[in-house]
């Protein structure tokens, strides 16, 4: 379990953009959505593992329309999580990957930040990894868990706030490294391309600062664990919410799981739902008739609602007449 301070941040990006592999045709029904199925789970694992920090969630206006969008609005209510809409749409795929490090500048309360993917699972051991760089005298970390890990990782890495900004001489990590990849002409749409920012400008800049932590395979003896190959890698988000429900919890934390349970429940939202139920929540019925304005008009109608995330149904009435 990672130390428990509500200046802490875990730091989340959700997003959608056209460069993304996870918008590709062959994604089929989870096309947009692939990432949103994780979050319930996550968010859980979080608020076990990293007790009293803050869970920010850096978003763009997709949010607002995926799989457990009106359950993270809730949530926010609560005060389970923090939402903060960065962009209607991202500029660009890297510029949105690197949203992780917004909370890292100095006028910032945080005190140590964890940038992390959506698709990756906590796990005691991950935290207990965090801890140990707290309590270090490091000012950033990575964690190594795979042999194909290497390098500063946007979704495996911690940092001290104020001794990263100062090391690095900068009052905003975000738009340091940001414009530092735009001076270098870098294809922004590019996949890591954030990642190569980061070995190419912050890497030097802290490197006697880095504490490198590198799991091995005999450490994931844990059926939590067991889900993914490794820290960060991608996992069954239903085989691991009934793991997860099997972790023995802190009388806080199970409140705040309760908290969760009871937002889902008031929307209908379920661990099984299918991709389609954001769509079936937000639906429009349009009414029409045999007047030819109604012919010229719905399929443009249709088209901007289905753009904001709404899906449609067309209901063809009988012409009224008079007497």
């Amino acid at each position: 379990m990672a130390s428990s301070d509500p200046r802490n941040i875990v730091s989340l990006t959700l997003f959608r953009h056209k460069a993304s592999a996870y918008e590709h045709p062959d994604c089929g029904e989870w096309r947009g959505k692939f990432f949103a199925r994780y979050l319930p789970v996550i968010i859980r694992a979080y608020k076990a593992f990293y007790p009293d920090w803050r869970i920010v969630i850096h978003h763009d206006s997709s949010v607002y329309t995926n799989l457990y969008g009106d359950v993270l609005i809730g949530l926010e209510k609560d005060g389970i999580v923090e939402l903060e809409e960065v962009a209607q749409d991202p500029p660009s795929l890297a510029e949105a990957s690197l949203w992780r490090m917004r909370p890292i500048r100095m006028s910032s309360l945080a005190k140590v930040v964890i940038t992390r993917d959506i698709d990756s699972l906590p796990t005691a051991r991950e935290a207990e990894m965090v801890r140990e760089f707290i309590a270090s005298e490091a000012i950033a970390q990575v964690i190594h868990d795979s042999p194909s890990h290497n390098g500063l990782m946007t979704g495996m890495m911690a940092f001290k706030v104020r001794e990263v900004c100062a090391r690095v001489d900068t009052h905003d990590l975000f738009f340091w490294l940001r414009d530092r990849g735009r001076s270098d002409y870098l294809d922004f749409d590019v996949h890591e391309t954030d990642q190569v920012i980061l070995n190419r400008h912050l890497r030097p800049s802290i490197a006697d600062g880095l504490l490198e932590t590198k799991g091995t395979a005999i450490e994931r003896n844990t059926p939590l664990e067991r889900l993914g190959r490794h820290i960060g890698a991608p996992f069954d988000h239903r085989e691991a919410a009934v793991v997860l429900s099997q972790t023995g919890l802190s009388s806080d934390v199970s409140i705040e799981w309760q908290r969760i349970e009871s937002r889902e429940k008031s929307i209908g939202y379920s661990i099984n739902a299918s991709p389609a139920f954001a769509d079936n929540r937000r639906r429009v019925i349009i009414g029409v008739d045999h007047n030819l304005v109604y012919a010229f008009f719905t399929p443009i109608v249709t088209a901007m609602w289905k753009a904001m995330g709404f899906g449609v149904e067309i209901v063809a009435l009988d012409p009224i007449r008079g007497s």
